[in-house]
């Protein structure tokens, strides 16, 4: 039988993580002289890294690289602190949905979080025992996401993966080959990714829709 893995992104499916990456963000900006309305970098962060809401936020010659790369690096920083200081809360029916999941696919994440913060964010719900490997996209460029999404399934030994995630972040698992089930509703204007399934919440994912897809 063919191996399946489920690659899924935990920030805003899973814990709730918004507020703070766009305070972050926003923040970080702020540092290097750029103002933005704090609305509308919640709206470009929604779903997405904080690399991809730049693009949208900034006109490309605003920073140059030092300077994108200094404004990410600095919100990742203060995200990790925030998350170190009060745990994100998570959604226990989501979790349990996760945990349904891993008794018929094995589970990987790629995910905004650094690899520290993901996996502690893993602990807190207890799901570390059901997630066999973290790809953390923090301080990637959007063009090598795509990477992070094959190696979530190569890394469990998967012929085929399902890419689970807000409708932003699928482009890149689209790329990497993976079927791809988005959360949520995509925003004004945004990419259009042609999707195999969508679904407002991850509680509304299970083994059976999974199958249905292979």
């Amino acid at each position: 039988m063919t191996r399946t893995a489920v690659v899924i992104e935990i920030e805003e499916l899973l814990f709730d993580t918004l507020d703070e990456r766009a305070a972050a963000l926003h923040a970080s900006l702020a540092a290097e002289g750029i103002t933005v309305p704090i609305a509308a970098v919640r709206t470009a962060h929604a779903g997405a890294t904080a690399e991809m809401a730049l693009r949208d936020l900034i006109a490309h010659d605003a920073l140059d690289t030092t300077g994108r790369e200094l404004v990410v690096h600095r919100a990742s920083a203060t995200c990790s602190a925030a998350f170190n200081m009060n745990t994100p809360l998570f959604d226990v029916a989501a979790r349990d949905a996760l945990v349904a999941l891993a008794a018929d696919f094995p589970l990987a994440v790629v995910t905004r979080a650094t690899q520290p913060d993901a996996q502690r964010l893993l602990e807190q719900a207890g799901l570390d025992a059901y997630v066999a490997t973290i790809r953390s996209l923090s301080g990637t460029e959007p063009a090598a996401y795509r990477v992070h999404w094959q190696e979530g399934v190569s890394r469990l030994h998967a012929a085929r993966g399902i890419a689970i995630a807000p409708w932003p972040m699928l482009p890149a698992a689209k790329e990497a080959g993976l079927t791809v089930i988005a959360i949520g509703t995509p925003a004004t204007g945004a990419e259009p990714v042609d999707v195999d399934a969508s679904r407002a919440s991850l509680t509304q994912i299970d083994a059976s829709l999974v199958a249905s897809l292979i």
